[in-house]
């Protein structure tokens, strides 16, 4: 039985994992009602994912013309994303995933 829990790596230590477009804006919705109040729009919500793509700090990894959920993928590493997150006071692991893949 603990043969196959020493295997698992966390998934913080397997590098950037891909997620969908619905949980992105999911994501930055909730932040955005956190932090200011509101709503917001998806207009402004497709402009904020634009300007990350443009930073470098974003990558779309879906196929284009693929028929599914458009997938992105974060390229900034953490130290730096623990530095952004600490500035607008939020903590990140309170966003991100903790289970463990095989």
């Amino acid at each position: 039985k603990n043969a196959g829990k020493k295997n698992k790596i966390p998934l913080s230590l397997q590098g950037p994992q891909s997620f969908g477009s619905e949980r992105l804006l999911y994501l930055y919705r909730s932040l955005v009602v956190i932090k200011q109040g509101g709503g917001v729009k998806s207009v402004y919500c497709d402009k904020q994912i634009a300007s990350l793509i443009s930073l470098k700090l974003l990558v779309k990894v879906s196929r284009d013309g693929e028929l599914d959920e458009v997938k992105y993928s974060c390229l900034a590493d953490r130290a730096y994303m623990d530095a952004i997150g600490s500035k607008v006071q939020l903590k990140l692991d309170n966003y991100l995933y903790k289970s463990y893949s095989s």
